[in-house]
């Protein structure tokens, strides 16, 4: 058994905003630093009937990229997975790379989103600071879209079904625990602007931001010290909003 942990990455957009084609190409571009993998992507320009044929790409090849959706200009819509090896016990728990944005009907519950998913054998080959100057480009991104809420979470491959979790499929995997947290987010949490949870990483717009005390993100920072004394906070402020 693989016994992988996923670090994913996810943020909604609500109605009228979301990920432009151009902000999904620099993600795509960015992952070019985990060399070597390729896999299969479901990806079509928004508009279209979506694509179900899987297409092999190699990670980060805007050629590969440009080839599926053609028009640098156009909307993405879709994702893809890049794996290491041939997955094994689970098709949820791999070695490998997760990259896409969903934007299709589907009421006001259930909004846009964006994400990115690195298992952890990846994290420790390539490093903690490299995959974060991924998420942070996720965010910044993100921010520039107009993302409402954004998360990152840290969890045994199995428990958020690769980062399925955080999307609208429910799968039969999930634990109990999972299909609570989901349902009641997408049921009330969401339509209340409220955040889903508190993960390793957190995204909140101004609006969200503004329903905490003002000093909030430098008290968090202040407070998220080692026994050493050293900050331990990862804060990034945006101009819509803040990563914690």
């Amino acid at each position: 058994m693989l016994n992988h942990q996923t670090l994913a990455q996810v943020f909604y957009y609500p109605t009228g905003t979301g990920f432009s084609g151009n902000s999904y190409r620099k993600m795509w571009s960015a992952l070019n630093v985990f060399q070597g993998l390729s896999g299969t992507a479901y990806i079509y320009q928004k508009g279209e009937k979506p694509n179900d044929t899987a297409r092999r790409v190699s990670i980060g090849s805007v050629h590969d990229l440009s080839q599926i959706v053609g028009d640098d200009q156009c909307d993405v819509i879709g994702g893809a997975t890049f794996m290491r090896q041939t997955p094994r016990e689970t098709r949820y728990e791999y070695s490998g790379v997760g990259i896409g944005y969903w934007d299709v009907p589907g009421g006001s519950a259930n909004p846009a989103l964006s994400s990115i998913e690195i298992s952890s054998d990846l994290i420790e080959d390539y490093g903690i600071d490299t995959c974060l100057k991924i998420a942070k480009l996720h965010t910044e991104l993100a921010d520039q879209s107009g993302a409402a809420y954004g998360l990152i979470d840290f969890a045994p491959s199995t428990e958020i079904v690769g980062g399925a979790i955080f999307g609208r499929v429910v799968y039969p995997a999930i634990s109990l625990v999972r299909i609570v947290e989901k349902s009641k987010w997408e049921q009330y949490g969401w339509l209340s602007r409220r955040a889903r949870g508190l993960y390793w990483g957190n995204y909140l717009n101004n609006e969200m931001l503004s329903r905490l005390p003002s000093d909030f993100l430098s008290c968090y920072a202040e407070l998220s010290r080692d026994v050493g004394g050293w900050e331990q906070a990862h804060v990034w402020r945006m101009k819509n909003g803040a990563f914690f």
